[in-house]
């Protein structure tokens, strides 16, 4: 479960998840002497300074967090020859897919608002690249913990902006305070993170957002 209000309306069943079962599937893989690749996230982070590095003290403030932190510590500590990756946001070029791109555009569609929580900042990164830095990681028989993000950092307000220009909408996009969404938890405002260590190791180059929302508007 990837939604952090669920995570924190739901931590139960969420736990037993993302966490208990998740350490159950851990174990079983490990016994048949598997590879295991974790995805993890930028919430581990309060998110109060950003462009966090793999050696940041890891510090969750929501259930989202913490879940993912759990196992992180899990793999750490029992299967050291896993494979860790933070990821930032993702998104897509397909508007086809459920991704905060296309919702964007499925608002813009309904002739709508875009509401943008205040100073929430992230990398956004196209999924396409992610697969490839994977299967690159996998290849290169990478260990550990590594970030895995588009270093071109925005605010939720500036990539929305930049992504409603491309559409002549630019008075369709507003920022409001995290209180005004109703979140039951805190969330990490600032969830950038720093990847040149695993560019150093396999050489991965990000796609620009500026291509991102052009091929989305081209597939329109």
């Amino acid at each position: 479960v990837g939604n952090m209000e669920v995570c924190s309306r739901n931590r139960e069943l969420t736990h037993l998840l993302n966490v208990q079962k998740t350490l159950g599937l851990i174990d079983d893989l490990d016994a048949l002497g598997k590879k295991i690749l974790f995805l993890s996230t930028g919430a581990v982070f309060d998110g109060m300074k950003g462009h966090y590095k793999e050696d940041d003290p890891a510090s969750p403030i929501n259930e989202y967090g913490k879940q993912k932190f759990i196992v992180e510590k899990y793999l750490f500590t029992r299967v050291p020859s896993a494979l860790i990756v933070r990821l930032s946001k993702v998104i897509s070029s397909s508007p086809r897919e459920a991704h905060l791109l296309s919702e964007w555009n499925r608002i813009l569609k309904e002739k709508g608002t875009i509401f943008c929580i205040d100073n929430e900042i992230f990398c956004p990164t196209l999924v396409n690249d992610i697969a490839a830095a994977l299967l690159k990681a996998i290849t290169s028989n990478l260990t550990g913990l590594y970030h895995m993000a588009n270093q071109e950092v925005f605010s939720r307000f500036s990539l929305a902006r930049e992504f409603v220009s491309a559409f002549g909408c630019i008075d369709s996009v507003e920022i409001r305070p995290l209180e005004y969404f109703g979140c039951v938890e805190p969330r990490p405002l600032d969830t950038s993170l720093v990847s040149e260590k695993l560019i150093s190791h396999i050489g991965m180059e990000f796609t620009p957002v500026k291509y991102i929302i052009r091929n989305f508007r081209e597939q329109m």
